[in-house]
């Protein structure tokens, strides 16, 4: 796992102020409760309420959007409603449509959604990119490997229910 100060590290090339984001060991607040302190409990536990919590592709999309959203804060204030919101959304858009995808009732419309946080890994791919170009990251950040982790991972489900839908018909 990531610790958070190894984001700024490897993105920044020295460590710069800890974000207040959730950690994989803090805990969304429910209605009644009192928020969280940071690595108080898991952001998503072992046992397994909805079906995309347990595939390794939603696990790491979210750690990717924790990375995005940690880099992104350090950026210049003038991209806050620039190349970070971008950024923030596209990463936000991988795990969100994996999700909606796996609640959707067919494979078909399963794959659909995977070919739109696919869509959504390019475009984050390409700020990425980006960001490096304006030297608002160094070349060697992880944000490339955790995107490239993630479009493997993504690639090897997409595969894997297109052959389930190519079986189906």
């Amino acid at each position: 796992m990531i610790e958070r100060g190894l984001v700024e590290m490897f993105c920044f090339g020295e460590k710069s102020i800890n974000s207040q984001l959730p950690t994989p060991n803090s805990q969304l607040p429910t209605p009644n409760s009192q928020l969280p302190t940071p690595n108080s409990q898991p952001l998503w536990s072992n046992k397994v309420d909805k079906p995309h919590k347990s595939l390794e592709t939603w696990q790491q999309s979210m750690l990717l959007v924790k990375m995005v959203y940690q880099t992104t804060a350090q950026f210049p204030r003038e991209e806050v409603y620039g190349l970070s919101s971008q950024m923030r959304r596209a990463s936000v858009s991988i795990p969100s449509n994996i999700a909606e995808g796996v609640a959707r009732g067919t494979s078909r419309e399963y794959l659909r959604f995977l070919n739109i946080a696919r869509g959504s890994l390019s475009e984050l791919d390409t700020q990425v990119e980006i960001s490096a170009m304006l030297a608002y990251v160094q070349v060697d950040c992880c944000l490339f490997g955790q995107v490239d982790k993630v479009g493997k991972l993504l690639s090897g489900l997409h595969r894997k229910i297109a052959q389930k839908v190519h079986d189906d018909e």
